[in-house]
């Protein structure tokens, strides 16, 4: 019997298992671990898919790429796609078109490991004061995610700062890390600010993953400006809430936690005001009464100097009235005056001086005879 050994060239071979192995495998899902994650300058991704014992190559074109998982070694995913043959080395390979996480483990498992490499680095010791006078807020986020939203709600009734910038941003998948990153830097070097806010609503922790990413973690970390992270719900943590200077729980605390109510700093200032006034008067209080004992003291010795001065001026008038003419007079004194003034006992009398004198009820005039010495 003779068989007919089939003749190909290598093209024709090569198209023919492409035909047979696409027909076979149209369009199929295929669950392993990725590794040798890698992204080309065109934005296409390579990866393998691998089990515990063999391994395919998987690529992931830039306009297939609908998911929102950021990829990496170590995830266990479930890819799906066609199977094809890349014609100019002979070599099949899986074309995706969409990678769901088909093990969360894996991803819970990449996260611790990459924080315990951090904090022993010492990324999440750094923490520095949230600035209390906040007059230029700097915030990434999606431009139109619900954070953003959320947060100018709830600024609508507080005192807000002068200037707030918002660095439009993505904060899911495979680039938002890279994004968020640019935002930092940014901040840090052509809008300078007093905090940054990075921010974002809830999501699973695929959503959340770009929060974990290496890169973003060490840029808080070297940011000359201080940071908060407000990502997800209050139950989601991610590795930059750790670096961050500052954890909040959601992007509405945000506006809760860094800007007072406005009716509540009225009623602050309501109650300051009040308690001014209260002081003052009780300062005024004060200071009257010191006047008041001050002046009590005074009025006191002046009305004893007072006393004195009138006791004083009494007794001088009695002493004046014990020198009344009439009484000295009545007493058979007399007045003896020289030419319209009286005279003492040290006045020079001479002989032939006329002489006035005055007694009770009468005066008179004499000449001197003469002058007896002594």
């Amino acid at each position: 019997m003779i068989t007919t050994i089939p003749e190909y060239s290598v093209s024709e071979l090569v198209n023919t298992i492409k035909t047979l192995l696409e027909g076979a495998f149209y369009y199929i899902k295929l669950k392993g671990e990725i590794s040798s994650f890698k992204i080309a300058t065109s934005g296409h991704m390579y990866f393998n898919l691998k089990d515990e014992n063999s391994m395919i190559n998987v690529v992931l074109f830039k306009n297939s790429q609908d998911n929102k998982i950021v990829l990496q070694d170590g995830l266990n995913v479930l890819v799906y796609g066609k199977i094809t043959i890349y014609k100019d080395r002979s070599t099949y390979q899986l074309i995706a078109e969409k990678v769901d996480i088909y093990d969360e483990g894996t991803l819970y498992k990449i996260i611790e490991e990459r924080k315990n490499k951090l904090d022993k680095e010492g990324l999440f010791k750094q923490k520095r004061a949230i600035p209390k006078n906040i007059k230029r807020l700097g915030i990434i986020t999606a431009e139109n995610g619900a954070a953003i939203k959320d947060i100018e709600v709830r600024l609508k009734d507080r005192l807000i700062p002068n200037d707030i910038f918002l660095y439009p941003s993505l904060v899911q998948g495979q680039e938002a890390d890279k994004s968020i990153i640019k935002g930092i830097k940014f901040f840090n070097e052509k809008c300078k600010v007093d905090l940054i806010v990075i921010t974002r609503g809830g999501g699973s922790v695929e959503d959340l993953m770009c929060f974990n990413s290496e890169e973003l973690a060490r840029a808080v970390f070297a940011s000359n400006i201080p940071t908060i992270s407000a990502v997800g719900h209050e139950i989601d943590w991610t590795i930059i809430d750790y670096v961050a200077d500052l954890r909040l729980p959601t992007p509405t605390s945000v506006a809760e936690t860094l800007f007072p109510l406005k009716s509540i700093l009225n009623e602050k200032l309501d109650y300051l005001y009040k308690k001014i006034i209260l002081k003052t008067i009780r300062i005024y209080n004060v200071l009257i009464n010191k006047v008041i004992l001050k002046f009590n003291d005074i009025f006191i010795i002046l009305f004893r100097n007072y006393n004195n001065k009138l006791h004083k001026i009494n007794l001088l008038n009695e002493k004046i009235k014990s020198f009344d003419k009439t009484k000295i007079l009545k007493m058979g004194y007399s007045i003896v005056m020289k030419n319209g003034k009286k005279l003492s006992n040290r006045s020079k009398i001479k002989q032939d001086d006329i002489l006035e004198i005055e007694v009770y009820k009468k005066k008179f005039k004499v000449i001197v005879k003469e002058v007896i010495k002594n």
